[in-house]
C-alpha cells in the first residue's frame, strides 16, 4: 500500500468509493444520495485552499481517503478540521 497525496485525477475515483462507503450502515455519516460530485468538489476546493488530502493505494486502486481543511475563521488559521 502507498499513501499519497490527493490529485484531481483522483476525484472520479473518490466519489465511486464514497458511495461504496456511503452504502454501509458502518461506512460513513453521509447517505450515498448526499455523496455527489459537488459533494467530492467541496473536499477537492478545501484541500487546495490550504487543506490536506491523502489517499491510500493498493494495486494501482484508492482503497482509502482523510482530508483536512481551515474553516476560515483567523483565530482557528492553525487548525485543520473536516
Amino acid at each position: 500500500m502507498t499513501i499519497r497525496q490527493t490529485e484531481e485525477k483522483d476525484l472520479s475515483e473518490l466519489l465511486q468509493l464514497y458511495r461504496s462507503v456511503a452504502d454501509d450502515p458502518k461506512g460513513i455519516a453521509r447517505s450515498k444520495k448526499e455523496v455527489n460530485e459537488s459533494y467530492i468538489q467541496s473536499i477537492w476546493r478545501g484541500v487546495q485552499d490550504k487543506g490536506l488530502g491523502m489517499v491510500a493505494v493498493l494495486d494501482s486502486r484508492i482503497i482509502g481517503e482523510i482530508h483536512a481543511s481551515q474553516k476560515g475563521i483567523h483565530i482557528f488559521d492553525h487548525l485543520l478540521s473536516f
